[in-house]
């Protein structure tokens, strides 16, 4: 199931959607990459991206790593067109891999 995500801007009072850039041809998940490394903070407060294109030992890449406040490893997948299962079998991958270190 996707999920649509919409941005506003108030301009003369009055709230206006602003447009989906990532919906525009051509634009790529290595472009919401560079865009998160430019302005982590859309990630949420106090993490720091540490790693991209980090591949982990039973050969599976995540695009980004991030740690918290607390030390706590984030796993940054992007995806613009995926299935759920994928997906999901990709984040436990990454819980298996994350939890050897």
């Amino acid at each position: 199931m996707a999920i649509e995500i919409k941005a506003w801007q108030i301009i003369n009072n009055r709230l206006e959607p602003l447009d989906n850039a990532l919906t525009e041809e051509g634009h790529k998940e290595i472009d919401l990459q560079k865009w998160i490394n430019s302005y982590p903070e859309i990630l949420g407060q106090g993490i720091k991206i540490i790693g991209e294109k980090v591949r982990f030992e039973n050969n599976i890449e995540a695009d980004l790593i991030g740690i918290d406040k607390s030390g706590n490893i984030i796993v940054i997948e992007l995806k613009r067109e995926e299935s759920s299962r994928v997906s999901l079998a990709q984040a436990i991958d990454y819980a298996s891999a994350i939890s050897s270190l």
